[in-house]
């Protein structure tokens, strides 16, 4: 099972995105979507 949050992609890098979850920094794989900074 899934869970979708929304949050703020601030980096990328190797495909290893640092997104912004209200204020919580945290660190995503990329492997399954095509996403871009600010997004």
């Amino acid at each position: 099972m899934c869970i979708a949050a929304p949050a703020k992609i601030l980096e990328i890098n190797n495909n290893v995105a640092t997104c912004d979850f209200g204020g919580v920094r945290q660190e995503a794989k990329l492997d399954l979507v095509e996403a871009d900074i600010g997004n």
